[in-house]
């Protein structure tokens, strides 16, 4: 059976989503969209290392990492009957490994899709959990602090130094710092960090 109009748009799509991914709310998004899409009951992905922090599922029971555990990895991201599903790993040239199950009938409209899109799938996933988990800032100055929360609001190195009564160049020099501190190599994923795991916001009124 050759692949639908419909199915070549959701794999253009599909693709083009796990290229923009940089969370785990963003991986649960993409494993749950594929999963409806393929009718799966339930689905797990996450590192092939036993870490399970990082593990996502989306519906079925309780059984956590179960489906990942005793994979193989390797460079070519191949579909392997397991249990009542299909399990496929992946490893890349920096030695990452991430894995994904589904349990669902192995059945040639279903293979074909998921060819195309579980290697840029687990691209994702071995991106995203190959950076460490944070459960609180580093920490920030005062200054730092507050250019934070004015960046996620949405202002431009101008703007924030407008706010604070600071130049622009000084603006650049916190930013620089906080990226550092973040791990982060963009103002969005910076302002992303910070609100995800703090629920950093601009205050109401300009700080001093």
């Amino acid at each position: 059976m050759k692949l639908t109009e419909r199915d070549l748009a959701f794999i253009v799509e599909y693709i083009a989503a796990c290229r923009d991914v940089d969370d785990d709310a963003g991986l649960g998004n993409l494993l749950a969209a594929l999963r409806l899409r393929l009718g799966s009951t339930s689905a797990w992905t996450g590192t092939c290392d036993g870490d399970t922090s990082h593990t996502i599922q989306i519906s079925g029971n309780n059984a956590g990492a179960a489906p990942l555990s005793g994979c193989a990895p390797t460079q070519n991201a191949f579909l392997e009957p397991v249990g009542t599903g299909i399990r496929s790993c992946q490893s890349d040239n920096n030695g990452r490994s991430a894995c994904l199950f589904m349990d669902i009938p192995d059945s040639k409209p279903t293979s074909d899709i998921l060819r195309y899109v579980v290697p840029h799938l687990l691209d994702a996933v071995a991106r995203v959990t190959s950076r460490p988990a944070l459960t609180s800032l580093p920490p920030l100055t005062a200054r730092e602090e507050q250019v934070l929360r004015w960046l996620g609001e949405g202002k431009s190195n101008w703007a924030i130094g407008k706010i604070l009564g600071i130049s622009e160049r000084t603006v650049r020099f916190h930013l620089a710092n906080i990226f550092q501190k973040l791990g982060v190599t963009t103002r969005t994923q910076a302002a992303a960090v910070a609100i995800g795991v703090v629920g950093i916001r601009a205050p109401d009124q300009p700080c001093g």
